[in-house]
């Protein structure tokens, strides 16, 4: 069964979508484009695109039936509709205001409703080839961080910047098969560690820091996602044990996931365990995300998260702590998510790893 006719039987009879989120036309298409509308009924599947790529995806599309964009989109869509005496239809959330506003302006015949909830529910649980695409992503991902930690190794002590391992990183990961990269780089040291989104600055990194990289890769569309921290040169004894607190659960979240569990109760694991130790305000976000085309999708490893995992779902696991004006630690790796438990797809070393 394809994406779409997944989304079509979510549907009703008298029903239509319009998708023309970028993202989320890929998702349903496989086809990338700059221009493009796909209108959907019950019955029917029709991909407008403009001149540029009406060549291209009549090769890749096979899932729908593809037409020349014209006019609007709005005409686009009106066309396939008025066919079928559609009533109702469903809009994407990551469409913007302005278009959602000037398709209903167009279209007055139409109740447009919020199509959130059914769009959600299929991209979380993820098809066996999107699962491939993330692994053959985080393989890249997993690669880059091995080539990083020698980068670092051989460079330090000539001194080196955040923004000069974050630029090697990216062109390694580039040249070694990633599309673009899914988000921007995080790489930190030092005290800027406590910061959970730093930006890679000029600041130089020096022994004794910890070093935090947040990043990953694109195979065909499809993010990977990874966080690890390691130090350069020396570590506290204090640094050990947060370190070895933040890896400890990590790995105990990982051991209680699976598909039917809670999201909120995955969350809960990690939190209880830093609350025991004193230190639950150092963690200010969610323990997990899930991913896909999108780095951040649904469903999640939240406080607020009280739906149900589903088999096939893909998230990540990342705890951090992180004190202001000392440092910070994070691990992250994401999961393939399965009946009666989890699989990685990453592969780095979670040991703490001291580049000397």
């Amino acid at each position: 069964m394809t994406i779409i006719e997944r989304l079509q039987a979510k549907i009703n009879v008298g029903d239509g979508v319009i998708i023309s989120d970028e993202y989320n036309r890929r998702y349903f298409t496989g086809f990338e484009s700059s221009n493009g509308v796909l209108a959907v009924t019950k019955t029917n599947a029709v991909f407008f695109t403009d001149f540029r790529y009406i060549e291209a995806a009549k090769n890749t599309i096979k899932s729908a039936e593809i037409r020349i964009l014209e006019a609007s989109h709005s005409a686009a869509c009106i066309s396939v509709f008025e066919k079928e005496e559609i009533k109702k239809v469903y809009f994407e959330a990551e469409a913007s205001y302005s278009y959602c506003t000037a398709m209903q302006k167009a279209m007055p015949a139409y109740e447009f409703v919020p199509g959130d909830d059914i769009f959600a529910s299929l991209r979380a649980q993820k098809t066996p080839e999107e699962i491939e695409y993330i692994k053959k992503s985080q393989a890249i991902t997993d690669k880059g961080y091995a080539h990083i930690l020698e980068f670092v190794k051989e460079n330090y002590k000539k001194g080196i910047s955040e923004k000069d391992v974050a630029l090697e990183l990216e062109f390694f990961l580039r040249k070694n098969g990633s599309g673009k990269m899914p988000f921007d780089i995080i790489c930190a040291s030092g005290e800027n560690t406590s910061r959970p989104h730093a930006v890679p600055s000029d600041k130089i990194i020096a022994e004794g820091d910890f070093v935090t990289l947040d990043f990953g890769s694109s195979y065909n569309g499809y993010a990977s996602d990874m966080t690890r921290t390691f130090a350069v040169g020396h570590v506290s004894e204090e640094q050990r044990k947060i370190y070895e607190l933040v890896l400890e659960a990590q790995l105990s979240a990982m051991k209680q996931i699976k598909a039917g569990v809670r999201g909120c109760d995955i969350d809960a694991i990690a939190r209880n365990l830093f609350a025991e130790h004193g230190v639950a305000e150092a963690f200010g976000h969610s323990l997990g995300h899930s991913l896909g085309l999108y780095i951040h999708e649904s469903p999640n490893f939240s406080p607020r998260y009280t739906g149900e995992i589903p088999e096939n779902a893909v998230l990540s696991d990342e705890p951090g702590l992180y004190f202001e004006g000392k440092f910070g630690v994070r691990i992250e790796d994401i999961v393939h998510i399965k009946k009666d438990g989890c699989e990685s797809l990453t592969h780095s070393p979670k040991n703490l790893i001291i580049v000397q």
